[in-house]
């Protein structure tokens, strides 16, 4: 499933908080929208929120325990596009 694919799922009204999970026992084929339903990388929260950003008004990121192996985005750039 593509990015856009998956914002496209994702019914949440304009300046609506959109909360999305990520954990170590996730999926990134999974929505990321509940601690059951957690995408697996932080990369996948990255290309999920540069696709919705400018569509919703804040984004709540919930990252899971453990170590993650991941260099985090520049987010204020990511933003900054909006």
């Amino acid at each position: 499933m593509t990015v856009s694919e998956m914002a496209r799922r994702i019914r949440k009204p304009e300046f609506s908080t959109a909360r999305y999970y990520a954990r170590k026992d996730g999926n990134d084929n999974n929505s990321g929208l509940s601690p059951s339903d957690a995408f697996l990388t932080l990369r996948r929260l990255q290309d999920l929120l540069a696709e919705i950003a400018p569509k919703i008004h804040g984004v709540v990121l919930k990252v899971g325990t453990g170590l993650w192996d991941t260099v985090l985005p520049d987010w204020d750039s990511i933003l900054a596009n909006r």
